[in-house]
């Protein structure tokens, strides 16, 4: 009986896992940069002339974050880390960058400005500028 529990709770988890790829992998083919532009996944097949392979691997079930590769026909690879949480796709290596920029100027949307850090509140032990 506790062998047929076991394999149950692991095939259900191999269920949710290939969820989670699926989800992961669409959230990268289909961001757009604004609704009404085209497909960040059809933007690579057209940019790269070619089919464009994607593979995921799940960084943590917990989280609900996957490593989404894609792998276009002409060589090279693109990695992006998706939150299936909070709906957030990052470019992780600088071919992906490259594209997701390359993409937005192409569909006429700015690239998202990055946040400036704080400085450091003043205090007894932090030296005023």
């Amino acid at each position: 009986m506790a062998v047929l529990a076991a394999f149950s709770l692991i095939y259900l988890q191999g269920l949710f896992d290939q969820s989670d790829h699926r989800k992961a992998i669409a959230a990268v083919r289909m961001l757009q940069a604004r609704p009404g532009t085209p497909t960040f996944g059809g933007y690579l097949a057209s940019s790269t002339k070619g089919a464009v392979t994607f593979s995921a691997t799940l960084l943590s079930g917990c989280a609900g974050t996957v490593q989404v590769d894609a792998h276009p026909e002409s060589g090279g690879l693109l990695s992006f880390e998706v939150d299936l949480v909070a709906s957030s796709v990052e470019p992780q290596n600088g071919a992906a960058r490259r594209a997701l920029e390359a993409y937005r100027a192409e569909v006429g949307v700015p690239a998202p400005q990055p946040t400036p850090t704080e400085s450091p509140k003043e205090g007894p032990d932090t030296p005023a500028p």
